[in-house]
């Protein structure tokens, strides 16, 4: 996941944008030895994530190879100032042909000012041939308009030791009760049920698990402003994350999340509910796929409760500016392509977009797997599913809450508080 600066934006938004950082932009760009003149044969393509740079040269030669055109990869070093980064790049003439971007609302903040190129034809295109899920169409468009493709397709899932699990006799578990018997479990016998962390900004990740697993339809409308936080599911949310807490079943708020793979080989954690792109680092720590590690959904709380499983596609997205619009948009034709898609699958060690593609891996085969048998709703992240300066501040409280997890309820009044204004000034720049 890319890591975006975050804080409550005081500042009128286009103001910031206009303001922020077009001289050190450049100098990040320019920096990386790139002018604007990308080689014959390819179109540039800047991305927040330099340690998928071999993943996107694999993928580039295969895309050579069915479209005649390549990437030339930029991979901006530092992350935290990429958004901005990239949104002055896009208010000049110095704009990059393709970006790796987010869906959802941060998709939205630019497409509704009109800096990204329209690519619904090139996704009904390749809808026509299978080549992608159309439940994602509405996380990657605005105003009936598509100006994404997916880069990856994650789901939410929790990751386990299979050596914990058989050494206690714990199952997989298929419900809530069964859920919490196992963390009561391995807990009793020294081990940390999960990996959970309040740095930024990941302290998301249980709420928007807790709040999908109450209630599917709250947590849709709560993240499209249409419910509150503090609404009673939302109490209850909380309620039960400060009951875990109180039980014993996190990992220190100030847990580094680098170290978590590495925790969970050693046995001293159980579980680490993640998106699967983090599959490929895992096993990197030394996790056998199949056979130390597997992964299962999270249960519903409520029996018979409507299954879901949170789902995270960055995207591709073309810039209105790009200066080889004809061959990027013959680029974006392609990255589609099942050769493509198999190369980019195999190094990513996660879920193709192209649902035609099945993974290599057995894990990620296996929540491929879950996923069909189950067909749980998907919902969008919560980073992407509301506007970005909302879910940024908001991220920040989630992570005091954890460390104080008696203010539930003013945590939950300051969130509110915070989302009246948010999707008022949202609702002002759309109209």
């Amino acid at each position: 996941m890319n890591l975006p600066t975050g804080g409550v934006v005081t500042l009128k938004r286009r103001e910031f944008l206009t303001g922020v950082g077009a001289t050190s932009a450049a100098l990040l760009l320019g920096g990386c030895g790139k002018g604007l003149q990308s080689p014959p044969g390819t179109v540039s393509f800047y991305s927040d994530n330099p340690t998928w740079k071999t993943g996107f040269a694999d993928a580039s030669r295969e895309l050579k190879k069915v479209s005649g055109i390549g990437l030339d990869i930029l991979s901006v070093p530092t992350v935290t100032s990429y958004e901005q980064v990239i949104k002055s790049q896009l208010q000049t003439s110095k704009s990059p042909d393709l970006l790796k971007w987010w869906n959802g609302y941060r998709l939205q903040d630019l497409a509704r000012i009109g800096q990204l190129a329209d690519l619904t034809d090139v996704w009904e295109a390749a809808a026509t041939k299978g080549w992608i899920d159309s439940a994602i169409r509405p996380d990657c468009s605005y105003d009936n308009k598509v100006y994404g493709l997916p880069l990856h397709e994650s789901y939410y899932v929790v990751f386990y030791s299979k050596k914990v699990f058989a050494k206690h006799g714990i199952a997989p578990p298929a419900t809530w009760v069964d859920f919490m018997a196992a963390a009561a479990t391995v807990k009793r016998a020294g081990i940390t049920p999960f990996v959970s962390t309040q740095s930024y900004p990941w302290s998301f990740v249980w709420f928007e698990e807790l709040i999908s697993k109450l209630d599917v339809t709250f947590y849709q409308k709560l993240t499209a402003g249409q419910a509150s936080y503090t609404d009673p599911l939302a109490k209850q949310a909380l309620g039960l994350w400060a009951e875990m807490i109180d039980k014993g079943y996190f990992t220190s708020p100030d847990t580094d999340l680098t170290a978590a793979p590495a925790m969970l080989r050693a046995g001293s954690v159980a579980m680490y509910p993640c998106g699967t792109w983090n599959n490929q680092v895992i096993q990197a720590a030394g996790l056998k796929s199949g056979s130390d590690l597997d992964a299962f959904i999270m249960p519903t709380v409520a029996p018979g409760g409507k299954k879901s499983v949170v789902v995270e596609a960055a995207t591709f997205v073309m810039p209105a500016r790009a200066p080889q619009k004809a061959q990027t948009h013959r680029v974006m034709q392609h990255w589609l392509d099942p050769s493509v898609q198999k190369v980019w699958s195999a190094y990513l060690v996660d879920s193709a977009p192209n649902p035609t593609v099945v993974s290599p891996d057995p894990v990620i085969r296996h929540v491929q797997a879950l996923v069909k048998q189950t067909n749980p709703i998907r919902v969008n992240r919560y980073w992407e599913a509301s506007p970005p300066a909302l879910v940024e501040a908001n991220v920040q409280d989630l992570g005091d809450f954890m460390i104080h997890p008696g203010k539930a309820n003013s945590v939950l009044s300051r969130m509110q508080k915070r989302a009246d204004a948010e999707w008022a000034y949202w609702k002002q720049e759309v109209s």
